[in-house]
């Protein structure tokens, strides 16, 4: 949040192709970098090493450990040091205030947040593919090559998407609005297809399933990129993207948080659990906790619709259509008593 206000802010003011270009690289590149991490934890299987009674966890999962670790952490430090060499107006600048006055008056914004924080409320669900794909039958060295195979097609794909996204918005927002509202969560699929290929006994792994839900993720990206797009552009301001923003990341992440608690309460509700390693209950789990939070989202995502034209800036159909109807009422009314001076006395 910090790194798109101070870095592009201004220029998504002038133009929002920006910040459909830069938003859409932003998210598929974390999603790329997160899948190359993850392909370096399928390769090191820590999870492999046996431990002791005196000694659970062995000093070779600490060494496994160590590269991803040390990544994380110069990810997190490096920013914050070049955040103090930064010029003295970026160091030395404060928010004015939180303008929560106005939070309010940013209706596609709200409505828009909330959506993502009933999405949150599935993160937990959601992530548990991995943990289906090996119940499926994959070996953790086939699933590191296919997400090391995934990060290469997603960092294509960023580019193809952030390209064709930042040509559109210079002929309209038409593409922007459509994915941004009418784009499902992709979990709603995953859950979908891991639930029909799931079976109690083993009958082999579904290459195809793995396929759909490598699509699904990156068909997420692409949603997510759009929405904050159209997020950025809707406040408008650094400063409301910084206050507004951080509000909705804090409540996103404290959804994120309560997840796990309350998507296992609902799949026990419905006799079911996601502490299993069988695909069939894992599939039920996902199925029943997944889709009616994900129905819930996408119905407050379309709630939006009504606002997300206004705060955008764009006309609407109905104005453009009552201004065309004002011009030929007024044109007719001139032409009619411009015809009637014409006649004469007598027909006047």
């Amino acid at each position: 949040l910090i790194f798109v206000s101070f870095n592009f802010m201004m220029s998504i003011k002038a133009d929002v192709s920006h910040a459909a270009y830069r938003m859409g690289i932003l998210e598929m590149t974390r999603q790329a970098v997160t899948w190359f991490i993850t392909a370096y934890i399928f390769m090191a299987s820590p999870s492999t090493k046996e431990g002791t009674a005196g000694e659970p966890l062995p000093p070779a999962v600490y060494w496994l450990l160590l590269p991803a670790t040390a990544v994380v952490v110069l990810a997190t430090m490096v920013p914050g040091v070049l955040f103090c060499m930064a010029p003295g107006p970026y160091r030395e600048d404060g928010l004015p205030s939180w303008e929560f006055k106005n939070f309010w008056k940013k209706g596609s914004f709200v409505i828009l947040s909330i959506s993502d924080i009933l999405g949150s409320l599935v993160v937990f669900p959601s992530t548990c593919y991995i943990q289906w794909w090996l119940a499926n039958g994959w070996d953790d060295m086939s699933l590191a090559f296919l997400s090391v195979v995934f990060a290469f097609a997603l960092a294509g794909v960023t580019v193809l998407w952030a390209k064709a996204l930042g040509s559109a918005m210079m002929h309209g927002f038409a593409l922007l609005m459509g994915v941004t509202l009418l784009l499902p969560p992709a979990t709603i699929l995953r859950a979908i297809v891991q639930m029909e290929v799931s079976t109690f006994t083993f009958l082999g792994r579904s290459n195809v399933a793995v396929i759909i839900c490598c699509l699904s993720l990156i068909y997420e990206g692409v949603r997510m990129s759009s929405a904050w797009a159209v997020k950025v552009r809707v406040l408008n301001s650094r400063w409301r993207l910084l206050s507004y923003g951080t509000v909705a990341i804090s409540l996103q992440g404290f959804a994120s948080f309560l997840s796990p608690f309350l998507c296992e309460y609902l799949a026990r509700r419905h006799a079911t659990t996601f502490i299993s390693a069988n695909q069939k209950e894992l599939a039920d789990a996902t199925l029943v906790t997944m889709v009616p939070l994900s129905l819930v989202q996408f119905a407050m995502q379309i709630v939006a619709a009504p606002w997300i034209r206004h705060d955008l800036g764009i006309a609407s159909s109905h104005s453009l259509y009552r201004d065309s109807r004002d011009f030929f009422r007024c044109r007719h009314w001139t032409l009619k008593r411009s015809a009637w001076r014409r006649l004469p006395p007598q027909m006047a």
